[in-house]
């Protein structure tokens, strides 16, 4: 029996997305820190981790900057501003788009500038350092 479940978890690692995939970068991490976003989430990045995958900086469970999941930053984002809807795409090449959207009729107008990156979690990222350096939304802590 435990040779069968460590057989299906090896199978299952090769289809898991790496967890450094799934939660911002380090230098988008430090940024919204940098502006303010609360420190709390699942992951952090430190400079004291075990296993160091970006510039000496690893995952933990506590540390220095917030390495905010995919799920942390759509709660941080606002779904809608101005009457304008959140959407997110991924393109053919396999990069993401995260973007505002206003429904007119049968016409959708793209009016807040796209943020692109190759994974979804700095893509969130880039909106929100976005709308707070351009003082769409607040900080709330």
């Amino acid at each position: 029996m435990e040779v069968v479940l460590l057989e299906i978890i090896k199978v299952w690692e090769n289809y898991m997305i790496p967890l450094e995939q799934q939660v911002v970068s380090l230098e988008l991490a430090k940024r919204l820190k940098e502006l303010g976003v609360k420190q709390e989430s699942l992951f952090y990045w430190d400079s004291h981790a075990i296993d160091n995958v970006q510039n000496g900086y690893g995952l933990t469970e506590n540390g220095e900057y917030s390495a905010f999941t995919v799920a942390e930053l759509g709660e941080l984002l606002p779904y809608s501003l101005d009457r304008k809807l959140l959407k997110t795409a991924k393109g053919a090449d396999g990069s993401w788009a995260i973007f505002y959207v206003e429904f007119g009729g049968s016409r959708v107008t793209r009016t807040i500038e796209d943020q692109t990156a190759a994974t979804e979690a700095n893509a969130r990222a880039c909106m929100l350092i976005h709308l707070l350096e351009n003082h769409l939304i607040k900080v709330t802590n």
